[in-house]
């Protein structure tokens, strides 16, 4: 199951946002194409649709929602894919060496660390007594 879902129902204000993006993205790389790879067909195609998708979904709304709706079904497997990628990298990369880290320094927050000489484990706390703490749950 991936992280994201996806919006089936968009609002008219996410198609509009969808259809800016449209123009930035597809208009980008229209002109990369253009100017840096020399290809003036492609680069003259992918400007043509980041202009003419979006004004097409000003006029039908219908049409841009199943243009959003196409694209995140088109996107959804790299969305899948990069959250348990991210996921990883930050379990891997962050939070195992913080571990190790604690290990390596003898490290014990929790006070779980077996005690061979001890009778009990249990900790004395004092009890509370103010009724008021009561009134105040969190």
């Amino acid at each position: 199951m991936s992280l994201i879902r996806i919006n089936r129902n968009p609002s008219r204000k996410d198609l509009i946002l969808f259809g800016f993006l449209w123009i930035i993205f597809f208009g980008a790389f229209g002109t990369l194409f253009f100017y840096k790879w020399h290809s003036i067909y492609l680069g003259l195609t992918l400007w043509f649709l980041a202009i003419i998708t979006p004004i097409t979904g000003l006029l039908l709304p219908s049409f841009m929602r199943l243009v959003y709706i196409g694209m995140a079904y088109a996107t959804s497997p790299i969305g899948f894919i990069l959250s348990y990628v991210i996921l990883a990298l930050v379990y891997y990369l962050v939070v195992t060496p913080i571990g190790l880290a604690m290990r390596i320094a003898r490290y014990d927050p929790m006070k779980k660390r077996f005690a061979s000489e001890a009778e009990s484990y249990w900790i004395k706390r004092e009890p509370r007594t103010s009724i008021k703490r009561y009134f105040r749950q969190f």
